[in-house]
């Protein structure tokens, strides 16, 4: 084991400082949206915001036959495939699994389903990563690995559509469960394949930072490839685009400061990379930083997460992000629900300004009356008829429900 149980001090450390705080970060009031901006409640039992019913897979249920605690469909990614035309949706899928000793724990991984119809009905296409049972390799610990937070993409050139796949995975003690996940385990993994269901057997490569353990085999320490990511002790929210031959990845750089989350300067980072035959021959390179702390002020927030990238109906490239803030009082991060963003340029990174120097934003949508936490991801592709979607959810202590809306929203 290396250094493994300084590692684990050094996080145990960071939680705890965290835990201790006791006073709530409070974004600075977002300035006027320009006057063409959409904005967009949605709430409980809305018309203009319905459900996302995914015909073939239903509430997640106990071995008893309760509903499970932990239960639903969130963090959406949508995208057309450009030869057929039709949508498809990876979304994750919280449940409480048995993978061991027949007992069951909380867990989460990686639905798939399509449409036909632009968005106006799903059918549940199967689990595209499932959870594992698995040893925690630092320490040879019982529990899973799980998936969260899955982008999809596909890239059409003249042989052919190749779909890409981004997922963030980590690993989830059988005891302890979503609290107990040591932070040196969480790492990317981004597969290639034929189409979106080949990308379940798929190969993978493992992205990594400074921090994840190195008995997880990181094919690339993306942190290695600029000094400043040195500060970066995970990524998170993991997006895709492709332009001028090269396949784009944006993430969050999770950033920890005296042992607190610091989101004003968990900066969204980009790299990018060449294809190549094999997934794990692809050479990335730092781009830069694409938004960060000034921006998030700007949407409403002191942190962006939740990112998608997407174009919109006029081909317009857009950043689909979540504005948010760290609650000392509910120990998690807060949602501020979902801005669209014009992009000015993904090399070198920026957002698009008007010329006072404000973001573009094409549309806000919120979910005012969730509780404190806020909602989950958005994303839309402009094949999307039915619009942009949304995650709504409540986050307890103890329980999670989520569901997906269509808002009609077509930036």
């Amino acid at each position: 084991m290396r250094h493994s149980s300084t590692r684990v001090l050094f996080f145990m450390s960071l939680v705890a400082a965290s835990l201790a705080c006791k006073s709530q970060a409070t974004p600075t009031a977002a300035p006027p949206l320009a006057a063409e901006t959409i904005k967009f409640d949605c709430t409980a039992n809305s018309p203009d915001c319905p459900p996302i019913e995914i015909e073939g897979d239903s509430p997640a249920l106990l071995p008893s036959g309760e509903e499970s605690p932990f239960r639903g469909f969130a963090d959406p990614s949508v995208r057309r495939d450009p030869v057929s035309g039709e949508l498809w949706l990876a979304y994750s899928a919280p449940n409480l699994y048995v993978v061991h000793n027949d007992r069951p724990s909380p867990g989460v991984e990686i639905h798939l389903a399509s449409s036909k119809d632009g968005g106006a009905s799903w059918q549940y296409q199967g689990v595209l990563w499932e959870v594992q049972a698995a040893k925690n390799p630092t320490n040879n610990e019982d529990g899973t690995i799980d998936h969260e937070v899955a982008n999809l993409l596909p890239v059409q050139t003249e042989s052919g559509v190749t779909w890409y796949g981004v997922r963030l995975d980590y690993f989830l003690p059988e005891k302890g469960a979503f609290k107990a996940r040591p932070f040196d385990s969480f790492h990317l993994q981004i597969a290639q394949a034929d189409s979106p269901l080949a990308l379940a057997d798929a190969e993978t490569a493992i992205l990594s930072t400074d921090q994840t353990a190195p008995e997880w085999n990181a094919d690339l320490n993306l942190a290695s490839l600029d000094p400043s990511l040195s500060r970066c002790a995970m990524w998170n929210e993991p997006a895709l685009h492709f332009q001028n031959g090269e396949l784009f990845l944006v993430v969050r750089c999770l950033v920890f400061e005296s042992g607190v989350a610091a989101v004003e300067n968990s900066d969204l980072i980009l790299f990018a990379a060449e294809p190549a035959a094999d997934i794990h021959d692809m050479k990335w390179r730092y781009v830069g930083v694409l938004a960060g702390g000034e921006e998030a002020q700007q949407l409403g927030g002191n942190g962006l997460t939740q990112v998608d990238l997407s174009l919109g109906v006029d081909g317009q490239l857009l950043a689909i992000l979540t504005p948010d803030s760290w609650s000392n009082a509910e120990r998690d991060f807060i949602h501020y629900g979902c801005r669209v963003v014009e992009v000015e340029s993904l090399d070198p990174p920026a957002l698009k300004r008007d010329e006072q120097g404000n973001l573009i934003v094409r549309a806000e949508v919120t979910t005012s009356d969730l509780p404190a936490l806020g909602p989950g991801a958005c994303s839309y592709d402009p094949g999307m008829t039915a619009g942009l979607i949304i995650t709504r959810r409540v986050k307890l202590n103890s329980s999670m429900e989520a569901w997906l809306h269509a808002t009609g929203i077509t930036p």
